[in-house]
């Protein structure tokens, strides 16, 4: 998280040089007209939106980053365990009774929708 913070952080330092730079062009835009100078404000307003969208895609990355570590810690600490012990219990059994087979979805669906309240819950903390 200290990771993101700081890249945050850094996005938030790039984005002032394009409010900077885009007020600046708008209050001399006669002036850059007159001196034919389009082409060149355009590059360097395009540089710097460039160097913010790096930092951007970097907190995705990191977001997905966490988001697939919490995912596979789910797995590994919540469904596998689970699965083992359902495995467990209905091994001797030929045939499951429709209340087993219910009891089996609704399992499946609640190990699976954790994952994704967990991710959410975990997200929520460390946007503070």
């Amino acid at each position: 998280m200290k990771t993101k913070r700081e890249v945050l952080r850094l996005e938030a330092i790039s984005k002032s040089p394009i409010v900077s730079w885009a007020t600046s062009t708008i209050k001399g835009l006669s002036l850059i007209r007159a001196s034919k100078k389009e082409d060149w404000f355009i590059g360097k307003m395009l540089k710097l939106i460039e160097d913010n969208l790096k930092n951007s895609v970097l907190i995705y990355g990191l977001d997905s980053w966490y988001q697939l570590r919490v995912s596979l810690l789910n797995i590994l600490l919540v469904q596998v365990p689970c699965y083992a012990l359902l495995i467990w219990n209905f091994k001797d059994q030929d045939i499951l009774s429709s209340k087993e087979i219910e009891d089996l979805a609704l399992f499946m669906i609640l190990a699976t929708a954790l994952t994704e309240d967990i991710i959410g819950t975990l997200q929520s903390l460390t946007e503070f």
